[in-house]
């Protein structure tokens, strides 16, 4: 008798070090997955609860990403992977090979929109490409300079943005840009 439970203890010590041993857990993917979906649900409720509207959380690994739609019609969405949207409008020039950190739509009026990318060029590129990339279409109104920052206003007469650049320590430089229409 005490034979048979020593094989059984045995057993299943030699098939716990087979499934959980040198970390090749085959559940270990499934409770992740499981975890995620936990932790989505419960920020979506969260979030809805604190401002109502329609929110939807992505997990995956170490990313997240965010959607929320407000009840007007509003949208924010930031996190790891942020797809642009293919309505914004064509005054919003996008940093080639910038990656999309944030999207808000519609916050602070009708048409507003503000982006946040990000980049490993330099402050002083992005500023250039963007005095560039906007020249003859708008009119430069500010340029401010602080502690390596930079901040810039373009006005078209019928539409402005406004363009802040600074950089992160770990993550290199931040670009963002908030569009409005101007109101006469």
């Amino acid at each position: 008798m005490k034979q048979s439970y020593i094989k059984s203890f045995l057993g299943i010590g030699v098939l716990s070090l087979v499934l959980f041993g040198a970390g090749c857990n085959p559940f270990q993917k499934a409770e992740e997955k499981a975890q995620e979906k936990t932790a989505e649900a419960l920020a979506e409720k969260m979030l809805e609860s604190m401002g109502g509207g329609n929110v939807d959380v992505d997990i995956d690994g170490d990313s997240a990403n965010v959607k929320l739609k407000g009840e007007d019609g509003e949208e924010m969405m930031f996190g790891e992977e942020v797809k642009l949207p293919n309505d914004l409008p064509d005054a919003i020039r996008v940093y080639p090979g910038a990656t999309p950190k944030a999207v808000f739509k519609g916050m602070g009026g009708p048409g507003a929109v503000t982006i946040t990318l990000q980049t490993n060029d330099s402050v002083a590129d992005v500023a250039e490409w963007y005095d560039n990339e906007y020249e003859g279409d708008f009119e430069q109104n500010q340029v401010i300079s602080v502690n390596g920052s930079e901040m810039r206003t373009y006005d078209s007469g019928d539409e402005q943005i406004v363009i802040s650049i600074g950089t992160d320590d770990e993550d290199g430089t931040y670009i963002t840009l908030n569009y409005a229409m101007i109101k006469e």
